[in-house]
């Protein structure tokens, strides 16, 4: 059970957390500049508070704070939050917050704001939110620098996710009263962050500034940082090289280019900067058509598709299969003896025949859509190579392709696709980022990246409930296993590969990989070298 406890190496560290890192690296960091990143696609909004598409959260996370930051190690660190206390119980969670931290409108940061938070926005709207809080009852603040967290039963898994990228805070005084999703600030937010929003030019740009009055003193230490999309990767590409870009993550270039960019004196390609985010790639069915309620052609499918090819040729090294719903990242919980679907060709057919589904005289035995991910070309690629590869077994597939919005719309408010794969990330617990895509009670219209194809399995259910308040992380690790192997035999999603990511960035650009978020940090510690 977990202990009454005060993290006093975490309390020591207060004053020095962020600049500790960043001076490692270089001990001479300078103050001004402006730099590049390329965001891609276009966010549709700036709350990651409400979506946590990676667009979304790249950009959030320099304007807004969490209560803790994650280190190299996946260690907290104090944000928002100095430190914390966990009861023997493992049901109330007490924070020390930050003092003198303002809004960027001058209003000062206090408890109603976590309250508001958590209870309003991340409990109700965030596609992670529903599962990660199920047990939060309610949040006290007994001073407006004291918050307490009263949970109904122990949650182990949550306390890494008050962090920027997975539950930034929002100002209570701008969005009380209001509907989040419809309220104008999601699109010129206020946040506590290093950077300050100044400007939105759709299809263009967003400005941020620097933060005069950031809580971290000294940062950050650049002074402006325009976010840009390019959604033309040879454009990129050329930006790239031209010196144009500073900084770009999730792939920025065609990953076919790799090898050629890691020889450039200019810049430099990086892979770490990840380990927070666990990315998963799934294949995911509408259990709610016709065409998939037999398991059978859900897993003729899993057998006609080779995972090792995609993640050897479509993401060029940065993928490997995976024979579980949850991403090998999460050591503890992965369970290493599931066999999962082999790549087999006859398997599949002998499946596709057994469930009744003969081919025609075009060779084809059933048509599917599948509704093609509108990120990068590397999506792109992938959506060609099922089309080809489940053509080998008579299933013909039509690509459907649309803008990110559509697309969201489309999946998770209409619920009108058929297939679709993408990446999620499983984060730092199973019950944080898996949960939602498998749990019957995350099955929410309108909210992305949650349970959109519809699984509802009640012993799932239950387990995934019991796994959220077991006194023990052992016992949190037998239940999941049970929830693996009971999803990888109704097989809802199909699990094809982890992901990792490239990023790159020009090397007059200092401090980067500091944290364990990367891109997905705040970018306060980044600094340009002149």
């Amino acid at each position: 059970m977990a202990r009454f406890f005060r993290n006093l190496a975490f309390l020591a560290a207060t004053a020095v957390a962020l600049t500790t890192n960043a001076f490692a690296a270089n001990p001479t960091p300078q103050r001004g500049g402006t730099a590049s990143f390329v965001v891609v696609p276009e966010p549709p909004t700036l709350l990651a508070q409400l979506n946590t598409a990676s667009q979304v959260q790249l950009v959030a996370t320099k304007i807004f704070d969490g209560l803790f930051n994650l280190d190299k190690d996946l260690n907290l660190t104090p944000g928002l939050a100095l430190s914390y206390k966990l009861s023997e119980d493992g049901k109330t969670l007490s924070l020390q917050l930050r003092p003198n931290v303002k809004w960027h409108d001058g209003k000062p940061f206090t408890s109603e704001d976590v309250k508001y938070t958590l209870e309003e926005v991340i409990k109700k709207y965030h596609p992670r939110g529903r599962s990660i809080l199920a047990n939060l009852a309610s949040v006290d603040t007994p001073s407006p620098l004291t918050a307490v967290l009263n949970f109904s039963a122990p949650s182990l898994y949550a306390l890494k996710s008050f962090t920027g990228p997975e539950m930034p805070i929002l100002p209570k005084h701008i969005f009380d009263g209001s509907d989040p999703r419809s309220n104008p600030a999601g699109n010129a937010p206020i946040g506590t962050g290093p950077f300050k929003f100044v400007e939105w030019k759709k299809g263009q740009e967003i400005l941020l500034e620097r933060n005069p009055d950031y809580w971290a003193s000294g940062m950050p230490y650049l002074d402006r940082l325009i976010v840009r999309f390019i959604p033309d990767p040879s454009a990129r590409a050329a930006a790239f090289e031209s010196g144009e870009i500073d900084i770009a993550g999730m792939n920025p270039i065609p990953l076919t280019d790799l090898k050629r960019y890691r020889g450039l004196k200019d810049l430099e390609v990086r892979t770490d900067g990840y380990d927070a985010l666990a990315g998963i790639m799934y294949f995911e069915f509408n259990t709610r058509s016709p065409k998939f309620q037999d398991v059978r052609v859900r897993k003729a499918i899993a057998h006609a598709i080779n995972r090792k090819f995609i993640g050897d040729n479509i993401w060029f090294g940065l993928g490997n299969p995976v024979n579980s719903i949850v991403p090998q990242a999460s050591k503890e919980f992965y369970d290493s003896k599931l066999a999962g679907y082999a790549y087999d060709k006859k398997k599949a057919e002998q499946l596709l025949d057994e469930a009744g589904l003969k081919k025609g005289a075009n060779g084809f035995r059933m048509e599917i859509t599948h509704d093609v991910m509108p990120f990068d070309e590397n999506y792109q690629r992938l959506a060609r190579y099922l089309k080809q590869a489940l053509a080998e077994v008579g299933i013909n597939v039509q690509l459907r392709n649309q803008d990110f919005p559509s697309w969201l719309k489309r999946v998770y408010t209409e619920n009108d696709y058929e297939t679709s794969a993408y990446i999620i990330f499983g984060m730092t617990d199973p019950a944080v980022g898996v949960q939602r895509m498998f749990w019957g009670k995350n099955i929410i219209k309108g909210v992305p990246f949650s349970n959109a194809s519809g699984y509802a399995n009640p012993k799932v259910d239950e387990l995934l409930v019991a796994a959220g308040v077991a006194p023990t992380n052992q016992q949190r690790i037998d239940l999941w296993k049970q929830v693996q192997s009971i999803a990888m035999e109704e097989l809802p999603i199909i699990p094809l590969a982890n992901i990792n990511y490239a990023t790159v960035l020009h090397k007059r650009l200092q401090g980067y990989g500091s944290d364990g978020y990367g891109v997905f940090g705040s970018f306060a510690d980044l600094w340009i070298s002149k």
